[in-house]
């Protein structure tokens, strides 16, 4: 699944991608079928897509269940087990 964000800053579109992740692993699936989800975000280069790629690939090498990003070149992954809707901007 591919999802494009327009007009998003870094840290809404990771709050974002957690919310989505979260939000999967909250699934109730027949045969107690659990999934859950690795997510990575493309921001810094051309092409986005593939960096994209690249992050989720990364999530899925650290563990799973993570969201990958970069910020000025470093590489950052994500974890969040709090609600974070309340801190989600008001266009979702």
């Amino acid at each position: 699944m591919v999802i494009m964000l327009e007009n998003f800053d870094i840290d809404h579109a990771v709050r974002f991608c957690e919310h989505i992740r979260t939000e999967i692993s909250l699934l109730k699936w027949r045969n107690d079928v659990h999934v859950t989800a690795s997510l990575g975000l493309g921001f810094e280069t051309p092409n986005c897509k593939k960096e994209a790629d690249e992050n989720m690939y990364i999530a899925k090498q650290k563990g799973k269940k993570l969201t990958a990003y970069k910020r000025n070149g470093k590489q950052f992954l994500a974890e969040r087990r709090l609600d974070i809707r309340n801190s989600m901007p008001d266009k979702f």
